[in-house]
């Protein structure tokens, strides 16, 4: 439900998904005269993170997505996702959440 709720919010500030963001890297890596030598991925990094947490991160606008963010984009797209997350059942009660991150190398032509 949390991960929903930061995909809709990322989406709608133009923050791009997974493929597009890898699209992005490939094309950068190349910009840069760069070969993609190697992708993977970390191990899935296990943690907890209750709503009113993550709502609460919104509100102080700790996420980078947010830091330059004009008052009435955030009261268009974020505050309807903070009221959603404090709305759900038990909002103070941690949610397994699960991350696994993108490792790229690139390394220069020969």
């Amino acid at each position: 439900e949390l991960a929903r709720i930061e995909r809709r919010v990322g989406l709608a500030l133009g923050r791009p998904d997974a493929a597009e963001q890898q699209r992005q890297l490939v094309e950068w890596v190349e910009r840069a005269g760069l070969d993609l030598v190697a992708t993977a991925e970390t191990d899935e990094q296990t943690f907890e993170l209750a709503p009113a947490d993550l709502a609460s991160k919104y509100e102080q606008r700790v996420l980078s997505m947010l830091f330059d963010l004009d008052d009435e984009t955030f009261a268009a797209v974020v505050q309807p996702a903070i009221d959603e997350l404090r709305a759900l059942p038990e909002p103070d009660r941690p949610r397994p959440r699960v991350q696994v991150h993108d490792i790229v190398v690139a390394g220069r032509r020969p």
